[in-house]
């Protein structure tokens, strides 16, 4: 967790520095917030919310929204439908997450991630069957897009995937 935390910190300051470069470019605030959602992951969701990180969060993906939603296979949606998942209750909305995973996932059948989260949203909601079949799209998924990506989806999709067996029994 450390390392997590030292790391997300170190990219956040590296992407800090490109939107400080080109203001306009989107790329630096996509990464502003991606690298704020591994700190918070990495501190605690809780001691992110009570950092204030939220809101830093939220504007600066939402400045990469505005400016190319469909950057990195709309990998702002994406991060947005993950955020919705991540939050605590009462602040978690599963019903904003499938819709924005849903809509990342039907643009782009190939993101194995956004299939995962998708999996992950509908077993917290209740529907293992829906989740049953996301997650097979990611284990049985082609990872021509991107090797290392795909071997990581598919790893830590065997958990989700026992997960939702369990919860079919």
């Amino acid at each position: 967790e450390k390392l997590r935390k030292q790391v997300a910190k170190e990219g956040w300051t590296f992407a800090e520095r490109a939107v400080k470069a080109k203001g306009d470019g989107m790329q630096g605030h996509y990464y502003v917030a991606l690298n704020i959602g591994a700190y918070s992951q990495a501190v605690g969701i809780l001691k992110a919310l009570g950092e204030g990180l939220e809101g830093k969060f939220n504007d600066e993906l939402e400045k990469a929204r505005k400016a190319d939603a469909g950057f990195d296979r709309h990998g702002p949606v994406n991060a947005k439908g993950r955020y919705y998942w991540e939050l605590p209750w009462p602040k978690r909305d599963l019903a904003k997450s499938r819709s924005e995973l849903k809509s990342v996932a039907e643009k782009h059948p190939e993101h194995l991630r956004a299939w995962l989260y998708l999996a992950e949203t509908e077993l917290k909601d209740g529907n293992a069957k829906e989740a049953k079949t996301n997650i097979d799209k990611v284990l049985n998924g082609s990872d021509s897009y991107d090797p290392p990506e795909a071997r990581r989806m598919k790893k830590w999709a065997k958990t989700v995937s026992e997960a939702i067996d369990k919860e079919l029994k």
